[in-house]
């Protein structure tokens, strides 16, 4: 039976994403495995960023050079930040090691 040897698309679940999400467009680009840049679009009002690769404090967001500090554990697992900025904007997230970044 051919069924059984199906070719099953599997989509990529989303790294990122915003809680709460109404009207939040998000895009990424993986610059490498220690950097992303996230395109955010279309916030009207404040959300969470949340980043869904294991929590470490070394994980760093920022907002046109500003760090954004309320980094925290979700999902047993994951990061999220606050993010109030409005609009459409980049968020930089990175994994730095000191003195190598």
């Amino acid at each position: 039976n051919l069924s059984l040897y199906e070719n099953v698309k599997l989509t990529e679940p989303k790294l990122f994403s915003a809680d709460p999400g109404e009207g939040v467009s998000i895009k990424y680009n993986k610059i490498s495995p220690t950097r992303y840049i996230i395109r955010i679009t279309n916030s009207k009002k404040p959300f969470n960023l949340i980043f869904k690769q294991s929590f470490n404090k070394r994980w760093i967001a920022r907002i046109n050079g500003v760090e954004l500090v309320n980094h925290l554990l979700v999902f047993d697992y994951a990061n999220r930040w606050s993010v109030d900025k409005l609009g459409s904007f980049d968020i930089d997230v990175r994994f730095e090691v000191w003195p190598w970044d």
